[in-house]
Formats: C-alpha cells, structure tokens, sequence
C-alpha cells in the first residue's frame, strides 16, 4: 500500500510484531488510518493485509525511510533495540502534528524480591528477559507527551497462559503479573485519551498464581473458587495509577482469559 506523506495517519507503529499487528488491525477496524514499520517481507505484507501502510525500516540500519506523518506513535518494538537507536527513530517519525507517544515498556524495572510495587519504586537493572536495563530506554524517551507503559507478560491469541508447562510446573505459587493483549490495546488508546503522561504499570488488578488458574479453569470457566488469598512474600506489581484514571480491564482476572 503506498501512501502521500502529505497524509497525516491517525496512528504510526515502530515495531510490528505480535503487538504492533494486533494494534494496526484493531485502528484499522474502527476506521482509523496508520502506518506499520517492520523489517521482514512477511510482517509487512502482514501490515498491508490489516489496512495499513507499510514502512519497511530496519532500527539498527542507520538508515531512516521517510516516515509519514502521525497524529499519534506507538513504540511497540523490543528493549534490546536500545536507548539511542528507539530516541533516533522518535525524533525520525515526530512531526509538528504528533501529539502523543506511547512506548511500551517493562516491569523489569522492579526488582524480583517481594514487594508490591508502583511506578516511583523503579530501580535501574538489567532486565532478565532482554538483558537490556529498560529504565534507560524509558529516561532516554521520556517527554511531557509521553506514556510508558510497563505491561506485565502478554497473553492472548497464540499466547495462551500455560504455553510453557515446565515454567508453570516449576513455579506454581508464584503470582502471575500478567495482562491481556485487549487490554493493552486500550490502554494505549486510554493514555492518549487521558494524557497520562510517565510510567503507568498495566497488570491485571486480581493476582493468581498458576496453581490457582488450573484449579479454576478444571472446575468450570464460569465458576470461580473465591477470593484470592493474600499473597505474602510475593512479587506484585500495582496497576492502581492506570486505574484511577478510569481505565476498566475487559479482562482483569488470568483465571478467566479467554483461550
């Protein structure tokens, strides 16, 4: 799909991956306009198959497309892309009509020892999933028309909750900060909506633990077992900022994510 870079896009995508696809398509559907980037020919064939414009861009080429103008940039590509290539690519694809970024972070910003943790107690670390210390990128990237969502494992469609049974066999009791890929589709729309500007976490508000989730989904998907117990000596991240900006999850509970 070509495009006129006269045109301004509702929306502009670095990092078309599983995300990033699942965000264009859901714009696209509701009748909005945006461009996807992405550096394979599948991905952006992808990009053009859900309605949106393709920018073929690799981060660490050194080389930049002529991005189209956006309204609004979504930065949904990985932390290992890093601090000084992600700043570059903002600074390529911001226009005088760009009026919010969202960048998609991590909850590896908070230690692993037990804690329930908001957004002021990020501590500078190595990430262990990315090895990459994300509270760079975010200090690097931040802005007054900013968000940078710290989003807890991302389930949904292809990534089902128990998609690893040696993980969930080694650790059943520890709490899942975990949230669905619906919700962090709105919320990405709900903090440009709400200019909620900085760090925001986005985990689902009721914690379980994988044990908990089996026991459930064996009983029946429409019946739970109670409450959650509390959850001492646990790793818990709050999702009480996001909420009381108004934010309501269509799926706030792991045990009853759709499969």
């Amino acid at each position: 799909m070509s495009s006129s870079v006269k045109e301004c896009y509702d929306w502009g995508v670095l990092g078309c991956g599983w995300l990033g696809q699942a965000f264009v398509r859901h714009i696209t559907s509701a009748g909005g306009t945006a461009w996807g980037s992405a550096r394979s020919d599948e991905s952006l064939e992808s990009i053009v198959r859900h309605g949106a414009t393709a920018v073929a861009f690799n981060a660490h080429s050194g080389a930049f497309p002529k991005f189209p103008p956006c309204r609004h940039l979504l930065v949904a590509w990985p932390p290992q892309v890093g601090a000084a290539e992600t700043t570059r690519a903002i600074a390529q694809c911001r226009t005088n009509q760009t009026d919010w970024t969202v960048c998609i972070s991590s909850t590896s910003v908070y230690p692993d020892s037990p804690g329930t943790y908001t957004e002021a107690l990020a501590q500078r670390r190595v990430s262990p999933h990315s090895g990459v210390c994300v509270l760079d990128i975010e200090t690097a990237t931040a802005g007054p028309a900013v968000s940078h969502l710290r989003a807890g494992g991302l389930l949904g469609p292809k990534r089902p909750l128990f998609r690893n049974p040696s993980r969930a066999a080694k650790n059943p009791d520890k709490p899942l900060n975990v949230v669905h890929l619906d919700d962090v589709k709105s919320a990405i729309l709900h903090c440009v909506e709400q200019q909620l500007s900085g760090a925001i976490n986005l985990v689902c508000p009721i914690i379980r633990t994988r044990r908990e989730c089996r026991e459930i989904k064996a009983i029946s998907p429409a019946k739970d077992i109670g409450s959650p117990p509390e959850l001492q000596h646990s790793r818990i991240v709050s999702s009480q900022r996001i909420l009381e900006s108004g934010f309501v999850f269509q799926h706030p509970d792991p045990a009853y994510f759709p499969d």
